[in-house]
């Protein structure tokens, strides 16, 4: 429930638009995908004992959680200062360093499971998804009657679903793509090239091989 304040007003900047009718259908795109998302993300989280050594499809989920786990022991000085200076934690840095502090702090608010709260951050970037995939159509006034519906098949029939339940980076390097290709689309300004590079960076501590 803390989360969800934030997650609107993310949405509510995001969605902006001239068009009112453009503004209404990315709302109502990223509801449904975020409750479809969610509800998705909330069974298969229930089913998962021991988070430590249980993972939905990628062992990796449990390899990161042990990871979240161990550096979130750690001051929150010491967790930024070893998620980008240790070779362990260099290829995923913002990542290692942003799910330790969310499972700290949730911690220190008396709530023990942090991994539902890391998922419930991956499902909101993964909602994110369609939504400005929908802001690329516009550029182009490429909407149709279809658009919305379309974008919500896109969410729930491709790998989109399954990376963005999931302790994993993927999802995050797919919004950063996204974000991206949206740019690369808008009228060409330094204002933009500065957003690409500054997303080539995070990318690049998100996940080194895909930024490379």
């Amino acid at each position: 429930l803390i989360l969800f304040p934030i997650f609107l007003l993310v949405v509510l900047l995001v969605t902006r638009n001239n068009v009112k009718i453009y503004s209404t259908n990315m709302r109502s795109l990223w509801i449904i995908v975020f409750a479809i998302f969610m509800i998705v993300m909330s069974i298969i989280h229930s089913k998962i004992v021991n988070p430590t050594v249980d993972y939905f499809i990628n062992i990796d989920e449990a390899n990161l959680y042990n990871s979240f786990l161990e550096l979130s022991r750690l001051n929150y000085s010491d967790i930024i200062t070893e998620s980008f200076t240790s070779f362990e934690y260099l290829d995923n840095s913002i990542i290692y360093c942003m799910n330790a502090m969310i499972i700290k702090i949730m911690a220190e608010l008396g709530i023990a499971d942090g991994l539902f709260s890391i998922k419930t951050i991956n499902v909101f970037i993964g909602s994110l998804v369609p939504v400005f995939i929908y802001k690329c159509l516009t550029i182009f006034n490429a909407i149709n009657t279809q658009s919305k519906r379309d974008l919500i098949l896109f969410a729930c029939l491709t790998p989109l679903l399954s990376n963005a339940i999931q302790n994993t980076r993927d999802v995050h390097v797919c919004l950063i793509f996204t974000l991206m290709m949206y740019l690369s689309l808008k009228q060409r300004s330094i204002k933009n090239y500065v957003g690409m590079g500054i997303l080539v960076l995070v990318g690049f501590f998100v996940r080194a091989e895909s930024a490379l």
